[in-house]
């Protein structure tokens, strides 16, 4: 973290179509204090446009990882936070940035020191499916009709919204956390839920895969530490054979 304990999440982009708004990005990124970009299948992002709008930022733009699948992009992230105005019945929004921002902040959250920032392709956003990759689905409140932002506006908004709420909570030194220990714990009770899931028939109104996912993010979403996910995966694992057994006998 810098001297104001601002957390420096990565900024995610899924197929971004334009180099110009690529360069836009890191030049955003640079101003609010960011250098971790990730891109997703992307358009040419070394190409002379994007060092033309990235300016004094284009660095960010040659040091970017690159992956082909948000889900491998997001394979050593805590905490995601995908941006997005559209809703559906597997597509539920968290509310404002700002507000999901300031409330995990007042919790002494640190968890946004590796955390993502998650957008989507210029003329569709993100799919259905990565969505639902996201801990949290949230929005920058703009006015409809016509909400939907240009892709680096958005991006420097979300910088910005971080700059100040990092600005206006106490400075307080936070708890240091071991990230892949806690990553490593929430996949281990997340399998524990599935073997749960699978030995009750609980797949019987959504399909698995969506279930699953909102398992995924409910774990991340609930700020548990490592030592409380082991415990809701060692209780999970006896209810498992609590049920096996029941069956059996």
């Amino acid at each position: 973290m810098s001297v104001l304990q601002q957390p420096t999440p990565a900024i995610i982009l899924v197929e971004p179509q334009h180099p110009g708004n690529i360069g836009a990005v890191c030049r955003s990124m640079q101003n609010f204090g960011l250098d971790k970009l990730i891109l997703v299948n992307p358009t040419d992002y070394r190409s002379n446009t994007c060092k033309i709008f990235a300016i004094h930022a284009f660095s960010i733009a040659e040091q970017a990882e690159v992956y082909s699948s948000l889900e491998e992009a997001l394979a050593h992230v805590n905490l995601s936070f995908g941006f997005t105005r559209r809703q559906g019945r597997f597509r539920s929004n968290d509310g404002h940035f700002h507000h999901v921002l300031e409330n995990l902040f007042k919790h002494q959250y640190d968890g946004l020191e590796t955390s993502a920032f998650v957008f989507g392709r210029e003329k569709s956003g993100l799919n259905q499916e990565e969505a639902l990759q996201c801990s949290f689905l949230v929005e920058l409140p703009t006015d409809s009709p016509n909400g939907s932002m240009n892709l680096s506006h958005a991006v420097t908004c979300a910088c910005y919204e971080l700059r100040r709420t990092s600005l206006t909570q106490p400075q307080e030194p936070l708890p240091a956390i071991d990230y892949p220990d806690l990553i490593q714990a929430r996949q281990q009770t997340f399998s524990s839920l599935v073997r749960l899931l699978d030995s009750i028939d609980f797949y019987t109104v959504e399909p698995p895969h969506i279930i699953h996912q909102h398992l995924k993010r409910w774990l991340e979403k609930s700020l548990m530490t490592a030592k409380d996910l082991r415990f809701l995966s060692k209780l999970t694992e006896k209810l498992r054979r609590i049920s096996h057994e029941t069956r059996e006998s």
